[in-house]
């Protein structure tokens, strides 16, 4: 019994045993399980058994448990009018030449028997008797101990608050059932009386409260770059310089052209033809204001950080000399110094958010910090998940916590307090709306 590790096992290696000692046909074992006897195990060669002859295997069980004694038939184990009926049943049913009951306790309680059938024992066998009691006073509670520790927690729970039907004296004090009874009308109470923070959560992600898109000003190529996501930067900082050399060069070709009209100016104006010096002017000017915008452009070649932050978004390392078209996004920066969180709540709670309500988010980056939030105002747009759930975007404030610690991108969990309510009444509600919403869906 102490080698096998499962009840199965255990139980069918001992009554395959105990039916070739005792020369049976057919052995199994039963436990009081409420206030009834089961059957939990039958010997190797009963497997077959079907369910019908279940029940009454364990009506002869009770019989012996209910009398608790030894009990057999047709030949009676003592001279005292002992009640068989159960066992009779048995026999006549399954054309069975006779029937052994012993029954089990533990610690004066009784737990449960063993029936044996067309034993050889006679009853007049008083050393084969003695070996079956003496089994079952050793090897019973064994048994017993190992059904007991594979039910689940709350089933042996349970059953140490229920007394036993079969024990004449309950050896468990009174006490105990008092405090458990005790114990569940408290739990009833705090589930349905006392009031629990409510709490709404949904997935968070951290963003910046002020950022800024550094684009292409102009249709150029990526020269140089200067800093990555990550770096933080100062007021007028270079960030990246774009390719100057086909400005550099319509500069030098407009120069070149307002040179000639300087020239064939002051020709004109040699002259006097008014004439010539009117039309040679405005030519001057217009390739004047074409070397101030291309002067304009090689100013906006050299991209500078337009205050103090820091760079979330960009890695331009690996775009060098690529092509860049006007308007292109490049980076992104920060201040770094404010941040809003973005919580995603599900549309079954968006009606309990309200803005003011205060919160609290857990970052999977800083999983030991907790930093406090308050709701700002509600998107009254839904977008879907990746997973299918229609959810509002909330938008609240970082209000406390190791701000300094903290960086745009984040991810993690936040849970906003809409209220406090008993948690009885809760779940009660959430279940009373959800079959409303289902019958209303289906039946119209």
């Amino acid at each position: 019994m102490l080698v096998e590790q499962e009840f199965p096992l255990a139980a069918s290696e001992f009554l395959s045993r105990l039916t070739q000692v005792t020369a049976c046909d057919r052995a199994s074992l039963g436990f009081v399980d409420g206030h009834t006897v089961k059957v939990r195990a039958v010997s190797r060669h009963y497997q077959d058994m079907v369910d019908a002859v279940l029940p009454e295997v364990a009506a002869a069980m009770e019989e012996s448990v209910l009398q608790d004694s030894l009990l057999a038939y047709p030949h009676s184990l003592s001279d005292f009018p002992y009640i068989v009926v159960a066992h009779a049943d048995l026999a006549r049913r399954n054309n069975l030449s006779n029937v052994l009951t012993v029954p089990l306790a533990r610690q004066g309680v009784l737990i449960g028997a063993i029936t044996l059938e067309n034993c050889k024992t006679d009853a007049s066998d008083f050393d084969q008797i003695w070996l079956l009691k003496k089994l079952a006073s050793d090897i019973g509670p064994l048994l017993y101990l190992k059904w007991s520790l594979q039910r689940p927690l709350w089933v042996r729970l349970l059953s140490m608050l229920r007394p036993n039907p079969f024990a004449e004296s309950d050896s468990r004090p009174r006490q105990i059932r008092i405090a458990g009874a005790a114990l569940a009308m408290l739990c009833a109470v705090m589930f349905f009386a006392i009031p629990f923070p409510n709490r709404t959560s949904g997935q968070a992600r951290l963003e910046a409260s002020v950022q800024r898109l550094i684009t292409a000003p102009i249709d150029s190529y990526l020269k140089e770059v200067r800093v990555r996501p990550g770096d933080r930067v100062r007021a007028n900082q270079l960030l990246a310089v774009l390719d100057e050399d086909t400005l550099l060069a319509q500069r030098r070709k407009v120069e070149a052209e307002a040179a000639q009209l300087e020239n064939s100016l002051a020709e004109a104006m040699v002259k006097a033809d008014r004439t010539q010096v009117a039309i040679r002017s405005a030519k001057l000017d217009e390739v004047v204001a074409q070397r101030d915008l291309i002067d304009n452009q090689l100013s906006q070649t050299r991209l500078l950080a337009p205050f103090d932050g820091v760079v979330i978004k960009g890695d331009l390392t690996q775009m060098l000399g690529s092509p860049l078209k006007r308007s292109d996004t490049l980076l992104t920066l920060s201040k770094g110094d404010g941040f809003r969180v973005i919580v995603e709540v599900d549309e079954r709670d968006i009606s309990d958010i309200r803005a003011g309500q205060d919160g609290t988010l857990v970052l999977a980056a800083l999983p030991s910090e907790t930093f406090r939030i308050r709701t700002l105002r509600m998107t009254p747009v839904a977008n879907v998940t990746p997973e299918g759930k229609n959810v509002f975007e909330v938008e609240a404030a970082v209000e406390s916590g190791r701000i300094a610690s903290l960086a745009p991108g984040l991810k993690g969990v936040a849970k906003i307090t809409t209220g406090s309510e008993p948690v009885g009444w809760k779940w009660i509600a959430g279940v009373w709306h959800a079959l409303v919403y289902a019958i209303w869906s289906r039946l119209g």
